[in-house]
């Protein structure tokens, strides 16, 4: 009964809160945290004091949807706001001796890295992506004779308020890929964390989400 008579008493007397969690959350802790941040009338939840713009409509949205082996059927790779260093050590040791066996190009927008194999660096700029879809792009030529590229998305760009906007763009630019699930999907994100994973999983809205 206590515990009702305090869920009742912080419906009658909510008030715009903020929840903080950290990136190594549990899926319980996140569940339930967030259900008690609900009882309050404009309840928001952060992750690492940032909010994470992801779209959660369908799982293929924000998930990895090629498989390990599949990825040495790849025959081109574009990545784009990632670290796979940082996000995905083992992805990144698997591109890499793809790359040394069939020689397998490497494309990467976002800030340039040395990811332990040669990268041809396209740029920083959103903007880019854009002219990819658009198909003004130099890039599209190169795109436009490989039949199994491989696109992944870091979770650099869930921490940008036109997330949706550009994850719509990099499934734009993949889409022969990512209908084709039978034989190749090779529309792919990355996340820094299992929290921020989860945090997709789960469907759940942060602060300022929309």
């Amino acid at each position: 009964m206590a515990n009702l008579s305090e869920s009742l008493f912080l419906k009658k007397n909510a008030q715009s809160v903020l929840g903080f969690i950290g990136s190594s959350t549990s899926v319980e802790e996140l569940y339930f945290f967030y259900q008690f941040l609900t009882l309050f009338k404009q309840g928001g939840l952060l992750i690492n004091k940032t909010s994470y713009f992801f779209n959660k409509d369908l799982p293929s949205f924000y998930q990895f949807n090629t498989n390990f082996s599949n990825i040495e059927k790849s025959d081109l790779t574009l990545l784009v706001g990632t670290n796979l260093r940082f996000e995905s050590s083992m992805l990144n040791l698997k591109i890499r001796k793809h790359f040394f066996n069939k020689e397998i190009p490497v494309y990467l927008i976002g800030n340039s890295l040395n990811l332990n194999y040669p990268v041809t660096h396209l740029g920083n700029s959103t903007k880019i992506l854009y002219k990819i879809a658009e198909g003004s792009h130099s890039f599209c030529q190169k795109l436009r004779f490989h039949t199994n590229p491989l696109f992944i998305a870091g979770s650099e760009l869930g921490y940008r308020k036109d997330s949706k906007a550009l994850q719509n763009v990099i499934r734009h630019i993949g889409k022969k890929s990512f209908l084709h699930l039978k034989n190749f999907c090779g529309v792919n994100t990355i996340h820094a964390s299992v929290g921020l994973a989860q945090l997709c999983e789960l469907g759940l809205s942060l602060a300022q989400d929309s």
